[in-house]
């Protein structure tokens, strides 16, 4: 998407990233680091992205299990930053 839009600056930064990240590989990472280096988003980034127009959807199957859990996955896909 960050080539599509043109954003070649942000590309080169995401991708930048992750390839210093190669130099981890083998050794141990802990779930919060992992997800600030390839999950999270800069303000910056995300202001990027809002703006996107996208025409991808998908649907989300939930299994029989309790209401909360259901009632939570629908709050999480609410709170994404695409509707």
């Amino acid at each position: 998407m960050l080539l599509r839009s043109g954003d070649l600056a942000g590309f080169a930064q995401r991708l930048w990233k992750r390839l210093g990240a190669l130099g981890h590989i083998g050794s141990q990472l802990d779930h919060v680091e992992w997800r600030k280096r390839w999950v999270d988003l800069t303000e910056s980034e995300r202001s990027t992205v809002v703006s996107w127009e996208s025409t991808t959807r998908f649907a989300v199957v939930v299994g029989d299990g309790p209401a909360e859990a259901a009632d939570a996955t629908v709050a999480s896909l609410a709170a994404q930053l695409h509707p």
